[in-house]
C-alpha cells in the first residue's frame, strides 16, 4: 500500500471529529498549517508530499478530502475499525477512494460519496454499487444530481436537467419533443421519467 493510500486508511481509523466544516472558507496555508488539519493522517502525508510548489488542482485535492471526511464525522471510530477489519482489501480501498476524490469536480461531491460510503459500510450497498455509483456521481453535472434530489416524486421531469440525468442513465425516455430553438432560448420538451437507477442514487447519495 502507497503512503498516501495508507494514509487514507489510517485517517479511517482516527478521530477526525474536529475537521470543521467551515474549512472551504479558508486559505490553504492555514489549512496545511493548522495543526488540527496536520494531525490527520492523510493531510499529513499531502502536506509533506506538496510541500514544494503546491497546485491549484493540489489544493482543492485536499479540500475534497476534508469534505469528504466532514461527512463521515457522525460515524464512530469502532464502526470504521470494526469496517476496516472484515474489508477484504484496505489497499484496494484506499486507492479507489483516492482516486475517486481526485476526479470529481466539485467540492459539494464528496458529501455524496462520504453518503455511499456509509451505506456501504452498513452493508446497505456491496462494494461493486460503491464503484458503480460513485463513477455515476463523478460523471454528472452536481445541479442535475440536486434536481434529481429535488423532483424524486414527479413523474415527469424536463429540461436540461433531465437531459443531463439522461446522459447518466438515471431517467428513461417517456416521450419526444424535439422543442423550439432560436438564437437566445433553447427549452427541451423531451419528457422523462426517474428510472429505479436515479431513484437508487436519490437513496443512497443523499
Amino acid at each position: 500500500m502507497s503512503q498516501i493510500e495508507n494514509s487514507m486508511i489510517e485517517t479511517l481509523r482516527t478521530d477526525f471529529g474536529d475537521v470543521s466544516k467551515e474549512f472551504i472558507e479558508m486559505g490553504i496555508d492555514s489549512i496545511l498549517e493548522d495543526g488540527i488539519f496536520k494531525d490527520i493522517p492523510i493531510i499529513g502525508t499531502l502536506s509533506s508530499v506538496f510541500k514544494v510548489g503546491i497546485s491549484i488542482r493540489d489544493i482543492y485535492f485536499i479540500k475534497k478530502i476534508l469534505s469528504f471526511l466532514s461527512s463521515l464525522e457522525d460515524t464512530s471510530i469502532d464502526d470504521r475499525n470494526e469496517f476496516l477489519s472484515k474489508h477484504s482489501n484496505n489497499s484496494q480501498l484506499g486507492e479507489k477512494l483516492i482516486f475517486i476524490l481526485d476526479r470529481i469536480d466539485d467540492l459539494e461531491k464528496p458529501k455524496l460519496i462520504a453518503n455511499l460510503f456509509k451505506r456501504y459500510m452498513d452493508n446497505e450497498i456491496d462494494y461493486l454499487t460503491f464503484q458503480r455509483f460513485s463513477l455515476i456521481i463523478e460523471k454528472c453535472f452536481i445541479e442535475d444530481l440536486k434536481f434529481l434530489k429535488n423532483n424524486i416524486n414527479e413523474d415527469i421531469i424536463t429540461g436540461f436537467e433531465a437531459l443531463g440525468l439522461a446522459n447518466s442513465g438515471l431517467v428513461s425516455l417517456a416521450s419526444f419533443d424535439g422543442g423550439t430553438f432560436n438564437e437566445v432560448d433553447y427549452n427541451p420538451e423531451t419528457e422523462y421519467r426517474i428510472n429505479d437507477l436515479g431513484k437508487a442514487i436519490r437513496q443512497y447519495a443523499f
